[in-house]
């Protein structure tokens, strides 16, 4: 049961009755207020994707043939790859010296798990509409028992876990809240097979019988117009037996509330009474929102900045075109002159004629390029207010201050997206640390996998077997590493020669600290300090700097083999061990040859 007061805030008043009528109510009036994200998202993405994206109807014109090159929107998707990545590798770190095997051993589990489901291309979706709409969602969850799981066109095991993004248009929120953080209540839209329905919930025959089919619903009132933007009119199912259902989720102190409805967003239907969620314990679905970046002072959304910085290049370079086609060229003559003016406009390279060109003036009609100059200074200003207003003061208003002005609004544009590559690596955190939940607390989940590990020229097994796992879910951190198809930047690979070469003489110490076993040395290095993973070429600074502090406090002898005497000092006095090769098994007592 849902608490609730006048206001709508949660308290110890009276109690709210989760039927159908409240429910349905409830969702109309959560998709009416992400009516305008939807509106702005279908903007932002004519925007974005340009001219080419239909027939442009959100600026109710067909200007194909003197649109500038969207470079912001080249700037977005290019980015893209730079904030996930072509492949999301997981960082899994143990709170316990002791689980750092196991640690590894998850991280390898993680790995796996978001190459198998295609995490990159679903947190790439989620980020582009957080950009655009102002929110990216996706939902986690594992296939078992009555939760539905054919997404995009897959349908995925029982027991296999799995990670989906929700569309803006099929998503809906507490309408009373002022931030995601306080929403009472979320909710979902999706589809399903009435045939699959039947089965999960045959309970419910009656209601699913009675929910419309998709095909039925030609038209959405709760929809941002995509279609229709883009002229695609076929995402309709106009053979299937697909029907509408929704995901509702309520949260009340501590605890999560579930149910499954059906039917049309104006009459919905529980296909199950309203109760405890037995899953994840923060609910199926995550968000990922640019609003709340620690140095993003400013109150409006990332996104809407990003908006105005592209309108305004955009409006002023289509103005400027505009100045361009409208200019023409005239000569003015004397009365002598008009055959010379003639022979001048019809003339080629290296024409050769009789004339006076002095008798010929050519002369710009209309243009007035010199007007768009102080609004490109009035941009920058409202970029950056100091350096736009000294710029206006000084009256630098040319061309090339407007180069200037164009330029220092993209480095801005560049700045803030930048800004948010530390909340989506939090936000797949998030999920991969869902990820791992389930995978420790879920029966239904396989027992074991395989996974390969590259071994000089050919692979290598490593079985994990969860009945075997050690420590719990809440004694491991999980992080996220975007990887990009161009790896490491050359300019990074050199630096880290270098640090490499400076700290190759800690490094011999510390392998003769360990006996001169090398591979000892390597693999202790490489589970304390996150020495280089497989694909990387060099470890990283900080991983070099502990490797060299450890190197310099490792006593000598430490780490020897059995059997095995430190050797006399070198020429040089350095501390040097090695392996007495000729020294055969002995027995108490007993001395060796």
């Amino acid at each position: 049961m849902v608490e609730s007061t006048d206001d709508g805030r949660s308290s110890q008043g009276a109690t709210v009755k989760l039927d159908d009528i409240t429910l349905t109510r409830a969702i109309q009036d959560g998709m009416l207020k992400l009516d305008a994200h939807r509106k702005v998202r279908a903007f932002v993405c004519a925007q974005l994707a340009g001219p080419w994206y239909g027939n442009d109807l959100s600026l109710q014109t067909n200007r194909t043939d003197k649109m500038p090159v969207n470079v912001l929107g080249e700037m977005v998707y290019a980015y893209l790859a730079q904030m996930v990545g072509n492949s999301v590798t997981s960082k899994v770190t143990p709170r316990s010296f002791f689980l750092r095997g196991e640690a590894r051993m998850r991280q390898y589990m993680l790995d796996d798990l978001a190459r198998e489901i295609d995490l990159a291309r679903t947190l790439r979706l989620a980020t582009l509409d957080a950009l655009t709409g102002g929110i990216g969602i996706v939902r986690v969850g594992n296939r078992s028992g009555r939760e539905l799981c054919h997404i995009e066109g897959k349908n995925y095991d029982i027991g296999q876990i799995y990670a989906a993004r929700v569309d803006l248009d099929d998503y809906c929120r507490d309408p009373m809240s002022r931030d995601e953080s306080e929403d009472r209540w979320r909710a979902y839209r999706f589809r399903a097979s009435r045939s699959a329905m039947l089965q999960l919930y045959p309970e419910a025959a009656e209601l699913i019988m009675a929910a419309p089919l998709v095909r039925d619903l030609l038209s959405d009132a709760y929809s941002s117009g995509l279609d229709e933007l883009g002229g695609d009119t076929t995402g309709q199912d106009e053979t299937g037996d697909e029907i509408e259902l929704w995901e509702w989720f309520g949260y009340e102190r501590g605890v999560v509330l579930h149910t499954t409805l059906a039917g049309a967003v104006d009459s919905l239907k529980a296909l199950r009474p309203v109760a405890e969620y037995e899953g994840y314990e923060n609910g199926p679905i995550h968000l990922l929102s640019f609003r709340h970046i620690p140095n993003n002072a400013q109150p409006l959304a990332i996104c809407q900045q990003l908006l105005d910085m592209h309108l305004a290049m955009s409006n002023t370079s289509a103005k400027m075109v505009d100045q361009i086609l409208s200019a023409k060229t005239a000569y003015v003559t004397r009365a002598d002159g008009e055959q010379t003016a003639r022979e001048m406009m019809d003339a080629t390279d290296r024409t050769v004629f009789i004339g006076d060109p002095t008798a010929v003036m050519p002369i710009e009609i209309g243009g007035g390029m010199q007007k768009l100059y102080p609004g490109f200074d009035w941009m920058r200003a409202e970029a950056n207010n100091a350096s736009g207003a000294a710029s206006m003061i000084a009256g630098q208003s040319d061309v090339s201050k407007t180069a200037t002005g164009a330029t220092f609004i993209a480095n801005q544009a560049n700045i803030r997206l930048t800004d948010m590559k530390g909340s989506v690596q939090k936000f797949t955190g998030d999920i991969l640390s869902h990820c791992a939940w389930y995978h420790d607390m879920h029966p239904a989940l396989r027992m074991g996998f395989s996974h390969k590990l590259p071994s000089g020229v050919g692979t290598v097994d490593v079985l994990y077997d969860s009945d075997a796992k050690e420590g719990t879910w809440t004694e491991f951190m999980f992080e996220s590493v975007p990887v990009t198809q161009s790896a490491i930047d050359p300019n990074i690979r050199l630096a880290r020669i270098g640090q490499l070469m400076q700290v190759g003489p800690a490094f011999l110490q510390f392998v003769a600290g360990m006996g001169g076993n090398v591979q000892a040395a390597t693999q202790e290095i490489g589970e304390i300090f996150d020495w280089p993973a497989f694909g990387e070429f060099f470890p990283t600074q900080d991983s070099m700097m502990n490797a060299q502090i450890l190197a310099q406090t490792t006593p000598r002898g430490a780490g020897q083999l059995p059997q095995q005497k430190q050797a006399a000092p070198s020429p040089t006095g350095g501390p040097i061990n090695q392996v007495r090769s000729d020294m055969a098994a002995t027995v108490p007592g007993q001395t060796s040859m």
